[in-house]
């Protein structure tokens, strides 16, 4: 299984906001790349929807505290035979210097964000509050005929208001997916079911099928069961019916 499609399924709530912010922060990063104008004013949408996932609740303190987490399951692994002392020492220090800034935040780029006219009139035009079709702002309408490279250049700049929590939250992602390897299994008739008990508590599960694969996996996730079915939509996805055969799949129990 060269090939894989991965389907990701967080087990609590910080690594499903995590996952959240990573997918706008890709999708920005694809849509700044895009012929304006609709490029420019989907990341611009999708822009405002970061900024509100990160006004609003507690994801800065929910990724110091994932931080500080991995520092002492990383410094408990560096007391192991065999380990690359020397490489865990340098994440650790990367770590720790996420933290500071973490602490002290972007709040120049945040506040230069939180007061930008043009933003703030898309704040309330669309997306949120509004009626996402209204486009009466001259001024939103002269961004939008830019040239591609002025757009990309507003948007980084907008961007760096998240440089921090994004390259955190790269960081703690990477080492949970990187903790497991993937693991061949068979769900006999399209079905499968496997405790997650164990030392270390699941923080990710990774299921991966072949790309080409006409099917998909519906997940059912409880305290110490997973339960998985195989199911492959109609052509509009009105309705799935549940493969009857066997199926073989690769399933990654992350954890640090």
């Amino acid at each position: 299984m060269a090939t894989k499609s991965i389907y990701e399924l967080p087990t609590s709530s910080r690594i499903k906001h995590f996952l959240v912010f990573e997918r706008i922060s890709q999708r920005i990063a694809t849509l700044k790349d895009q012929a304006p104008p609709w490029g420019l004013h989907a990341a611009v949408t999708a822009l405002l929807e970061l900024e509100r996932i990160t006004s609003k609740g507690n994801l800065r303190s929910e990724l110091i505290k994932e931080l500080h987490y991995q520092i002492s399951s990383l410094e408990k692994l560096s007391q192991s035979s065999g380990v690359d002392r020397e490489l865990l020492e340098n994440i650790v220090d990367q770590q720790r210097r996420l933290i500071g800034r973490l602490e002290t935040g972007d709040k120049t780029f945040e506040q230069s964000l939180k007061e930008n006219e043009l933003l703030g009139q898309q704040r309330r035009r669309f997306g949120f509050h509004a009626n996402s079709h209204d486009y009466d702002s001259p001024a939103y309408q002269h961004m939008l005929a830019r040239s591609i490279n002025e757009q990309r250049a507003i948007l980084d700049s907008w961007m760096q208001a998240f440089a921090t929590l994004s390259q955190a939250i790269e960081v703690v992602l990477g080492l949970i997916r990187s903790s497991a390897s993937p693991v061949s299994e068979l769900a006999y008739q399209g079905y499968f079911q496997t405790r997650l008990d164990g030392e270390k508590k699941c923080q990710l599960l990774r299921i991966g099928l072949p790309e080409s694969s006409p099917y998909y996996p519906d997940v059912s996730l409880g305290r110490s069961k997973l339960s998985l079915r195989f199911l492959e939509p109609t052509d509009q996805y009105e309705h799935a019916l549940q493969i009857e055969e066997d199926i073989e799949f690769q399933l990654t129990r992350c954890a640090l």
